[in-house]
């Protein structure tokens, strides 16, 4: 088992954030990929991106839900009074 200090430990990551505010970092053991340290522009790209698409998939489910409701002779307001029974 390998033990680094919190002294150590800074001095040793303090490059691997430099480095990473200019591409990113990739943490290897062997062949595997395990993580990655990225600048926090990055990191807010990923996670603006990937709430972008959670949005765009609840609005596709929405919009099935919707259109099978119609289908079914439901209008939203009787598909919402459904999904308010559901819930309680």
């Amino acid at each position: 088992m390998d033990i680094v200090s919190e002294p150590g430990l800074v001095a040793a990551l303090a490059p691997i954030l430099k480095e990473a505010q200019r591409h990113a970092v990739v943490i290897r053991e062997g062949d595997r990929d395990l993580g990655a340290v990225v600048s926090m522009e990055d990191y807010e790209i990923v996670r603006r991106a990937k709430v972008e698409k959670f949005l765009r998939a609840a609005d596709e489910l929405g919009e099935q839900i919707r259109t099978r409701a119609a289908e079914d002779g439901l209008t939203p307001d009787d598909l919402m009074k459904f999904l308010d029974r559901k819930a309680s």
